[in-house]
């Protein structure tokens, strides 16, 4: 039944004209109406672009994620959605087969992954990663503020450490992107719950 202002006295359908009948069925049509639902097959095309072995050729990086691999996952298990072994290069830093030119890597604390991190220095291959929000890896500090706006945090360098560093941060739930530039260039994105551009996880 249906009530409120969509009620229509559908009972006097035999004596009204067709295009009052017409009339009557426009507006029921209208009442059903809503916000759209999104596309299952955008979710799902979202979701398995998250969601790749990291020779896929694209990657996006989350704040808990850099595709497959997910914080809080084991070594093993992070090899395994990476799609190919991360192998020790110092530090507690895992590199795809231990190719630090791929610029691909994960930091580990007692066996599980912490953080993930995307780079792409001079003379180095430039990895296809982008942040969820649309932000690529080799993109400029101008781009990177149009897309985050006032959710964009400078950080000064630390007064201390082994390579002390500015840059930038943007905080979401679950974690924090870490933008590191040279040159106006973002050379990296880095990702975990206490990311900053000074931490290891680089």
């Amino acid at each position: 039944m249906i009530s409120g202002h969509c009620r229509i006295g559908l009972g006097r359908a035999r004596t009204a004209t067709i295009a009052a009948i017409a009339a009557a069925a426009a507006v029921l049509a209208g009442c059903g109406g809503g916000p759209a639902r999104p596309s299952p097959s955008a979710s799902a095309s979202h979701t398995q672009t998250a969601l790749k072995a990291w020779a896929s050729g694209h990657l996006v990086i989350t704040q808990d994620s850099l595709g497959a691999v997910t914080i809080g996952m084991s070594l093993e298990q992070a090899s395994a959605a990476a799609g190919e072994p991360l192998t020790p290069v110092g530090d507690g830093v895992y590199y795809p087969r231990g190719d630090e030119s791929t610029g691909l890597s994960v930091q580990a604390f007692q066996g599980t992954i912490g953080c993930v991190s995307a780079s792409a220095y001079p003379g180095d291959p430039v990895p296809h990663v982008t942040t969820a929000q649309g932000f690529p890896l080799g993109g400029t500090l101008a781009r990177l503020k149009a897309v985050y706006g006032a959710g964009l945090h400078y950080v000064p360098a630390p007064a201390g450490g082994i390579e002390p560093r500015p840059g930038y941060v943007v905080s979401l739930p679950g974690g924090n992107l870490s933008f590191s530039l040279s040159g106006g260039i973002v050379r990296n994105i880095s990702a975990g719950p206490r990311v900053l551009p000074s931490t290891d996880c680089q």
